[in-house]
């Protein structure tokens, strides 16, 4: 109104605005009680619905709104473990180890009572809080848990090289999360690992070599997901058992140095990790067949080193690398649109190295994605609760100068 920007300070009469409706309706002047009891509405419900009405009704909107909520957590734990190698011959060795644990958790929540209580939480909500259930003081939940973990190796050596397989158990601490509607026990996730693989250096030493497989399986494996709290306007996310998954991968790393100035490498890694089709107890899982969040299926980088000396007491060196990782999600759920496209980035390094007697110079250049590729490092978070995720960018093209001295 004449270019100025207006503003709605406070909620609308409702009583009065209900009793225009149903009258104009039946036809004659009705109490919003009388319209009520027309449609046969039991008298507790009239009684509770024109109770919120006529405490809503002409209410300012409030200009300033503040809650906040606490979480808290104890963990206390005794362990008792072994652990050792025994060689069976001078080239072959045994590892084994056994660690046993007991836990005692305890969780609390709390959140008190809006300073500034929010008309449209009592609107919709019955609460004074936006977003965080209240609990009318610290509320807390325990519990105990027992549980071990443990480890097998056998290794061969053989020169300057080393074959092994391996078997362990492995686990997380279990959750203990507590609301003012419900408190929710996370069993312990446990992992079972099985790796094999060799590693060593060969051709006189020109060549060292890292070569691996594995598998992984899971269970009770924990992630958060988006989840509907009652006191709450929006879904929250809250730590979740997601059930059982896997993880098949192999890696292999290589480098190649023909000179004890140059050398050249190379690693590549794939990882088949997703969410089993069923739970332990056979039932279909939410997520299955979905990929783990921020697992790329396949990695790999190259360099170079470079390091050549001009005199007995200085060297230039220049290293530059290239590293790249397919298509990355940023949530259990595989939402294309919270997740990055493969990419890849260039980095190098370069400078020239001085010893002169017992002080040390050094002055270079450095650069990290030298061809500014756009990408996210994150995606979603808090902001996706209320349908506006954020995005985070990953690092643009830095290029710099260094200079070191030391003695």
């Amino acid at each position: 109104m004449d270019g100025k920007a207006q503003y709605v300070t406070n909620l609308p009469q409702i009583r009065k605005t209900l009793e225009a409706v149903f009258s104009s309706q039946m036809g004659t002047a009705v109490t919003l009680e009388q319209a009520l009891a027309a449609m046969k509405v039991p008298a507790d419900v009239i009684k509770s619905i024109t109770q919120q009405v006529d405490q809503l009704s002409g209410k300012p909107i409030n200009s300033y709104h503040e809650e906040s909520s606490k979480n808290y957590g104890t963990n206390q734990a005794a362990e008792i473990f072994i652990d050792g190698t025994y060689k069976l011959t001078s080239a072959l060795a045994l590892t084994a180890g056994l660690r046993a644990s007991y836990e005692h958790q305890v969780g609390g929540y709390r959140s008190d009572v809006s300073a500034q209580p929010s008309i449209f939480g009592m609107m919709m909500n019955g609460s004074a809080n936006l977003m965080n259930p209240i609990s009318n003081g610290k509320i807390t939940a325990s519990g105990d848990y027992l549980s071990w973990v443990g480890r097998l190796a056998l290794n061969y050596m053989f020169k300057r090289n080393n074959i092994y397989v391996s078997a362990s158990r492995g686990r997380r601490p279990g959750v203990i999360l507590v609301l003012p509607a419900k408190v929710t026990k996370l069993q312990p996730e446990i992992i079972y690992s099985y790796e094999a693989g060799i590693k060593g250096v060969v051709a006189n030493g020109i060549l060292s070599y890292d070569l691996s497989a594995y598998y992984y399986d899971w269970n009770h494996f924990q992630t958060t997901t988006l989840q509907t709290v009652e006191g709450s306007l929006a879904p929250q996310y809250l730590a979740d058992d997601a059930g059982k998954a896997h993880t098949f991968g192999v890696e292999a790393g290589l480098r190649y140095s023909p000179v004890r100035c140059f050398s050249i490498f190379g690693n590549y890694s794939s990882i088949d990790g997703k969410f089993n089709d069923t739970d332990e107890n056979g039932n279909a899982q939410e997520y299955a067949g979905n990929r783990f969040r921020l697992t790329p299926k396949n990695t790999f980088s190259a360099g170079i080193d470079l390091d050549v000396p001009v005199s007995k007491t200085a060297a230039v060196y220049f290293r530059p690398s290239y590293s790249y990782k397919s298509q990355v999600y940023f949530e259990d759920s595989n939402r294309e649109d919270l997740s990055q496209p493969g990419y890849g980035l260039a980095n190098f390094t370069a400078g020239l190295r001085m010893h002169p007697r017992n002080w040390y110079y050094e002055i270079g250049a450095f650069g990290k994605n030298v061809f500014d590729k756009k990408y996210i490092i994150d995606a979603g978070n808090s902001g996706d609760t209320i349908g506006l995720p954020t995005f985070v960018g990953g690092s643009r093209c830095i290029i710099g100068v260094m200079a070191k001295i030391g003695f």
